[in-house]
């Protein structure tokens, strides 16, 4: 799964080894299935944003978008760190998932065609 981090924030941007899972790889940025994005104006309160999802970019004014606006770097930081823990588990749990219907499917397929 590849997911994109952005910031405009220097102090943000040294922290983010300590924000994705263990073993992450710097990728293309044009091949990310998901993006988050924490954005400053005064280097003081940050936006946090998941901005593409499942390779759909959302739109400025899509409100469910928007994990937080307003918030330190601290708090931004933490929101970061839990939605991209959230959102590689939902993914392992939705390929999991992909692969143990697969199985089924096959062993349906292979029982009707099997004959008693």
């Amino acid at each position: 799964m590849r997911i994109g981090v952005s910031t405009n924030d220097s102090r943000v941007r040294s922290r983010l080894t300590d924000v994705v899972p263990p073993d992450s790889r710097p990728c293309d940025p044009g091949d990310v299935e998901q993006h988050y994005s924490i954005h400053t104006a005064d280097g003081i309160r940050f936006t946090v944003r998941y901005d593409l999802r499942d390779g759909v970019p959302a739109q400025p004014w899509d409100a469910a978008s928007y994990v937080a606006s307003d918030v330190d770097r601290e708090l931004a930081l933490g929101l970061l760190d839990t939605h991209v823990h959230g959102c590689v588990a939902l993914n392992a749990l939705q390929k999991k998932h992909l692969e143990q219907d697969k199985k089924v499917k096959w062993k349906e397929r292979r029982l009707k065609n099997t004959e008693y």
